[in-house]
């Protein structure tokens, strides 16, 4: 998890992965004094689930933003980010809550309990020669992920290349192994924009029916491509499942899922 200190006043951090929290740290009444400890603790302790953001925490009461406005979200209070986290209240559709006023440290949890289930679909197909594969994760009828072979041969054909390609909002280059968690923020990968053109290569060969050996998939037997896509002008997290062929199909392609609430991460092959 990654925290972030804001204007004087109040303390915000990303949410990156299970468990489903986030946390800030006060003492109330003398706020200030204790930002820098909290900022350090945000980042060695705790993670979250959704892309949740404290962003106000005072004497009453502790705000909060969530992409998905009908979450219900379980505020929590410990004494130190080690001890026991003890239930304050249970909200629905709200972001803000009262808390407990109190003299000493106290440590301030926001937790998404309700994200919706990831949905799966069964793709089972090829990217065939010189051909494209278009994607829909989402069952809108709109293309959320394009993958797409091109072939280079020089006219002597002492050159030869074939080329995988993918075409999203954004993708992140680097094979993820099922149960990686995908998320907004992959460090140390990064998303890359992959709208453009005809998109990033996945990977490269040098000869017919030999092995992917160059780019970012070389030597990848199975893997989830990580991406992005707009969807109701909100970003999506995804993931493909994808096995680089030393066959006529050139590259299969078994699955995909998407978490749908925007900005939400999901486990990469579960």
């Amino acid at each position: 998890m990654t925290g972030e200190q804001g204007n004087p006043g109040y303390l915000r951090g990303r949410a990156e992965a299970p468990p489903r929290s986030l946390i800030a740290a006060v003492r109330m009444g003398r706020m200030r004094h204790y930002y820098h400890i909290a900022g350090l603790l945000l980042g060695l302790a705790f993670t979250a689930f959704a892309e949740l953001t404290i962003t106000g925490l005072d004497a009453d009461s502790v705000t909060w933003t969530n992409s998905v406005s009908n979450a219900t979200c379980r505020v929590t209070m410990a004494s130190t980010v080690t001890s026991s986290w003890d239930a304050i209240t249970l909200v629905t559709n709200m972001t803000t809550a009262n808390i407990t006023q109190t003299n000493a440290a106290a440590f301030f949890r926001v937790e998404w309990i309700n994200p919706p289930d990831v949905v799966r679909t069964n793709l089972e197909d090829h990217v065939f020669w010189m051909s494209s594969m278009p994607i829909d994760l989402n069952g809108d009828g709109a293309t959320d992920v394009t993958l797409r072979h091109e072939n280079f041969v020089t006219p002597d054909g002492s050159s030869y290349s074939d080329f995988i390609y993918a075409k999203a909002y954004c993708v992140c280059l680097t094979p993820f192994p099922t149960g990686r968690p995908i998320r907004m923020d992959v460090t140390p990968d990064s998303w890359v924009d992959a709208s453009q053109y005809g998109g990033k290569i996945l990977g490269e060969r040098k000869s017919l029916l030999g092995p992917w050996a160059y780019g970012p998939w070389a030597g990848v037997t199975n893997a989830n491509l990580p991406v992005q896509f707009v969807s109701s002008n909100a970003i999506y997290l995804g993931w493909v499942n994808m096995t680089p062929s030393t066959n006529g199909t050139l590259w299969d392609v078994h699955s995909g899922a998407y978490r749908p609430a925007p900005e939400t991460m999901l486990n990469a092959g579960e």
